[in-house]
């Protein structure tokens, strides 16, 4: 159909999903976010009860659209498939809602794991087909509570190290790689501590839309995406210096909006700095 926007050819998909008597149909990913080009794939996530079968293939149902079955794989929560539509996949994944219910359980005991987030912030942003209500209703369980806030700040504050000292130990000994596999990590950690200030989930452990997600947290330090791209980018003695500044700004953050939180590892570990005593023990 010409002229179909990606959000229209989702929705358009979604409801011959739901056709058959589905529970909650949604479009997820990056067309639901307003970020999709012809590229993306269109997701689609279908919550069903305890009582319906979720492993069943889902072919019968997007037949009529033209879509072509590539693989389908069950998984531990339901079914996985990707179909070929117009020059481009779609991904549908069916889930039983008692994965829904598990993941609401330790969002209330503040034992939160990293999937949960991916999967809590897949339903925030999600557009529904149909039943935007209960939709809302679920996501209403998903609060990112204080008593989640400092257990993420525990999670996430153990894995901060200095980006200076990274870069003296790995980038300033030609080891590029290295200097990757560690920066990652750190950075990506410092962003999920900026969600639980602003308590807001972000998702370190898929961070495809991560600027999206960090450009609506009111709460967060000046230039914080540039800084951190000038120190991925162009690392120089500089840029990880003022990486470092603007994880210690973090940590200032969620001192004064997380209450209980222990930032004292955390500091100092950006503390400590490449030295000739400490250069071959590695971060």
């Amino acid at each position: 159909m010409p002229d179909e926007s990606d959000s229209d050819v989702a929705q358009r998909l979604g409801r011959m999903i739901n056709a058959t008597n589905r529970e909650m149909v949604l479009v997820t990913g990056s067309v639901a976010r307003g970020l999709s080009d012809r590229s993306s794939d269109i997701d689609l996530y279908v919550y069903r009860p305890p009582e319906v079968d979720s492993t069943r293939s889902m072919e019968s149902c997007l037949a009529a659209s033209g879509a072509r079955l590539v693989f389908g794989v069950t998984t531990a929560t339901g079914r996985f498939e990707k179909f070929r539509h117009d020059g481009r996949y779609v991904d549908v994944e069916q889930v039983n809602l008692d994965a829904l219910e598990a993941i609401a359980g330790r969002v209330h005991s503040a034992q939160v794991e990293p999937n949960d987030i991916k999967i809590i912030v897949g339903l925030r942003d999600a557009l529904p087909v149909t039943d935007a209500g209960t939709l809302s209703w679920w996501n209403e369980r998903f609060v990112l509570t204080d008593q989640v806030a400092a257990a993420e700040v525990a999670r996430l504050g153990s894995r901060i190290l200095s980006p200076r000292a990274l870069y003296d130990l790995t980038w300033a000994r030609s080891d590029e790689l290295s200097y990757f596999a560690r920066i990652l990590p750190v950075m990506l950690a410092g962003l999920g501590l900026l969600g639980a200030v602003n308590r807001e989930w972000v998702g370190v452990e898929d961070p495809k839309w991560m600027p999206w997600q960090i450009e609506r947290l009111p709460l967060q330090p000046p230039r914080l995406m540039s800084i951190f791209r000038d120190a991925l980018h162009s690392p120089t003695e500089q840029s990880t210096q003022a990486a470092g500044g603007v994880l210690r700004d973090i940590l200032d953050l969620v001192d004064e909006n997380v209450n209980d939180a222990d930032t004292r590892a955390a500091r100092f570990a950006l503390h400590l700095a490449s030295t000739p005593e400490n250069r071959d023990l590695g971060p």
